[in-house]
Formats: structure tokens, C-alpha cells, sequence
């Protein structure tokens, strides 16, 4: 069946992927599933986090997901980004990011449009935040 889905896709083109991973510092949880970044407030075991929702509800951010280099670090040519508000009260927001890049990312990150400060950050490889 698998021979059969990638028979199906055109030559050099990556198939995409869902890819999941926790910022246990921040209390967020990302999910890349094709150009849906869904971004869930987490529950916390045993320790308490900042409050995530002082920094996310009803603010203006932007969200960007891309690749990691040889060295493993991130690298922010050919990432995708995305401004949006998170409403007020929701625990869970989607965003469509304008291209797909599921494939291929090796991180994801959350920040203020404001300033440029990171709320949540991730290694989609690692599946957590790589300061943890």
C-alpha cells in the first residue's frame, strides 16, 4: 500500500508527515500535520509553568516552522511563518502556514509579533524544547 501512496507523488516532491513535540517549559504542545500547526496549551506533571495564556491570549504572534541544518540548528531560510491572534479563553488555536514543510521540519516556534520574543519553542526531532 505505501509503494502504491508514493507511486502516486511526483518525482523530488516530499511526502508530508505529522509531527508532534512539547515545550514542557512553556506549557505548549505543536502539532505539524501538512500546513496545520496546531498549537495546544499542555498540562504540566509535577511542576508548575508560567502561565503561557498571559503571553498568548489576545495577542498578535507569529508562528514558524522550518529545517535544521547539518549542525542541527535551526535554520531560518525557507521556514514557513504566519502571523495570527489567539482568541481570548481557547485552549487549542490552528493556523494554515502558507506552505507545507512537514517533510522536511526540524523545529517549530511561537513568538510575539511585538518585540520578537519566544514564547514556546520545539525540536520536532528531540520532541521537546532542546533547553529542556
Amino acid at each position: 500500500m505505501a509503494a502504491a501512496v508514493c507511486a502516486g507523488a511526483p518525482a523530488g516532491v516530499a511526502l508530508a508527515r505529522v509531527r508532534s513535540a512539547t515545550d514542557h517549559l512553556a506549557g505548549v504542545r505543536f502539532t505539524l500535520d501538512a500546513r496545520t500547526l496546531t498549537l495546544r496549551l499542555a498540562p504540566q506533571k509535577g511542576r508548575t509553568p508560567p502561565d503561557a495564556r498571559k503571553k498568548l491570549y489576545g495577542h498578535s504572534l507569529r508562528a514558524a516552522c522550518g529545517r535544521n541544518g547539518a549542525d542541527g540548528k535551526p535554520v531560518p531560510a525557507g521556514a514557513a511563518f504566519l502571523k495570527f491572534r489567539w482568541p481570548r479563553g481557547t485552549l487549542t488555536r490552528k493556523v494554515r502556514l502558507p506552505r507545507d514543510v512537514s517533510a522536511k521540519a526540524g523545529w517549530c516556534i511561537v513568538e510575539t509579533v511585538t518585540d520578537g520574543g519566544d514564547i514556546a519553542a520545539v525540536d520536532l526531532r528531540l520532541g521537546h524544547n532542546p533547553n529542556e
